[in-house]
């Protein structure tokens, strides 16, 4: 039968992330259609989404083209434990594209754009015509190195004192201070990632959190309003001399005791809220 390499190269077997806290790791593999006259289709997927973004995750490749992929180890404060240990995996699965689907060589292109008509032509790929591919990967530690190079220059700092001092105390070690963490400010278009289906639906999400925010600045503008006339009342019946019981001077509704600014800063906070946490695209094997 046809194997992989008659479809799609891909440039690399095993993936190697030097990873460090607080900061992105990002791996490029390139996928070379092998086809001529038609387009195909690829598909990325990893066994630990929690842990790793592909960027684009699915897409098309013209005859005889090339896409760039994105494997991106995502951003964390801590890193797991046993990090070397780790088995995480990627899946790369292609196909031809679909007979009658509409796509030939000439009308797709192999950049994220694409991937609305890629999600549309995999439906109709035949789970018995879908070739695919694993990629090993290999966790490291950035600074795993110079820990150990540290380690052994002070070892043999302190045994050299030792020799050449009778009776000194042994000095000790330099205290290694913790790198300050760098924080990764995402884009708008990061948030959302890039699945069609999570962005309409965070954009969704973040118009009708609009439309309430707008309903509850007009219902507090209502009750300033309302508060102001009842005060207004008040004091012209003082200058009349129609004195009220204190009972009688009532401002209907609850109690307005938050300022309008402080509460749109909460619902914009809300927005950002939403888009940031919003799951990034991708698929789990």
């Amino acid at each position: 039968g046809v194997g992989m390499e008659n479809v799609v190269n891909v440039s690399k077997k095993e993936l190697t992330f030097q990873v460090e806290p607080g900061k992105e790791c990002v791996e490029t593999i390139v996928l070379e259609s092998q086809v001529k006259g038609e387009s195909v289709l690829f598909k990325v997927k990893t066994t630990e989404p929690g842990r790793y973004y592909v960027r684009p995750y699915v897409g098309l490749i013209r005859a005889r083209q090339t896409a760039k992929i994105e494997l991106i180890f995502n951003a964390m404060t801590e890193l797991p434990p046993g990090l070397e240990k780790l088995s995480d995996r990627f899946l790369v699965q292609v196909a031809r594209v679909p007979a009658g689907s509409g796509a030939t060589a000439g009308d797709t292109d192999p950049d994220p754009s694409s991937i609305d008509a890629a999600l549309k032509f995999w439906k109709d790929v035949k789970s018995s015509d879908v070739l695919s591919e694993k990629l090993k990967v290999k966790l490291i530690p950035k600074n795993a190195a110079s820990s150990k190079s540290g380690a052994a220059t002070t070892n043999a700092a302190r045994s050299a004192a030792a020799s050449n001092s009778v009776g000194a105390q042994t000095a000790a070690a330099p205290t290694v201070g913790t790198p300050r963490k760098e924080e990764k400010v995402m884009t708008v278009n990061e948030a959302l990632g890039e699945d069609p289906i999570a962005r309409r639906k965070a954009l969704d999400e973040i118009s009708e959190l609009k439309k309430q925010l707008e309903e509850i600045n007009e219902d507090l503008v209502a009750q300033e309003a309302t508060l102001a006339e009842l005060k207004n009342r008040a004091v012209g019946d003082k200058k009349d001399g129609v004195r009220l019981p204190t009972n009688e001077v009532k401002v209907e509704g609850p109690e307005v005791k938050i300022p309008i600014e402080q509460v749109v800063l909460m619902f914009v906070a809300a927005l950002f809220s939403i888009a940031l946490f919003i799951p990034s695209a991708g698929e789990v094997w």
